[in-house]
């Protein structure tokens, strides 16, 4: 089953930028290709293609907080009440109980590591290509992880794991002073502390590196566990 894909695209949109999440984000915790909603999106709007397939909706449905028929249609309540916990990235969550598609016993995917410089490195894979670690206790179906390679992060956390939820936010009071995965404007991905120095402005702290001065963050998602393998 089709239906308008300009619509459904709205749809989508106004979900991401209700949890600030990016296209790419909301894709891969999907299980889907990277990019699939962006080129969704340029297809539509190229009028290359006219609908979305339901199998995408419903994949992607959990992980915007809503249900399938409301991509769909817009019937119904657009944001489902079972899926608050994704709005309280502190709260308990018990590993067991599958919620919605999520089931953290199955683990978290390892998406990449951090090499010197505390710079973060894809793995240039699919969502299912990807390996999968045990899931923290706080883990969300965006929650992935990083491993750390050498002493990036100082000599003792050599081969431990980062964890971090895949939302692409802009720097938000919550983020300062926390140790974050962040995205800076020349194209490097890094784990460091944030500072803010000024209105609008930050350095990037770690235990081995100098300072990053008046960082140019495109965006940061804040490092919620951290432990050996």
């Amino acid at each position: 089953m089709k239906a308008s894909g300009k619509a459904i695209i709205g749809r989508i949109s106004r979900r991401l930028k209700a949890l600030r999440m990016s296209e790419n984000a909301a894709s891969i915790a999907a299980g889907l290709s990277r990019d699939t909603i962006r080129s969704i999106r340029r297809n539509v709007e190229n009028g290359k293609q006219r609908g979305v397939s339901t199998e995408t909706l419903e994949k992607l449905a959990p992980v915007l907080r809503t249900s399938k028929a409301w991509l769909l249609t817009g019937d119904g309540e657009e944001e489902r009440a079972l899926l608050g916990y994704l709005a309280q990235p502190d709260s308990p969550f018990d590993g067991e109980t599958p919620i919605d598609g999520f089931n953290a016993s199955s683990g978290v995917p390892l998406v990449g590591f951090v090499r010197a410089g505390a710079e973060a490195v894809y793995l240039p894979l699919n969502e299912n290509e990807w390996d999968r670690v045990p899931a923290p206790g706080n883990a969300t179906p965006l929650t992935r992880a990083l491993e750390i390679r050498g002493d990036s992060l100082g000599e003792l956390f050599d081969r431990w794991l980062v964890f971090f939820n895949d939302e692409h936010r802009a720097i938000t009071p919550d983020l300062v002073n926390k140790l974050c995965v962040l995205e800076l404007e020349d194209g490097r991905t890094l784990v460091k502390k944030i500072k803010r120095i000024g209105a609008g402005t930050y350095e990037l702290l770690s235990n081995t590196e100098p300072p990053i001065r008046d960082a140019k963050i495109r965006w940061a998602a804040r490092v919620i566990d951290m432990r050996p393998q």
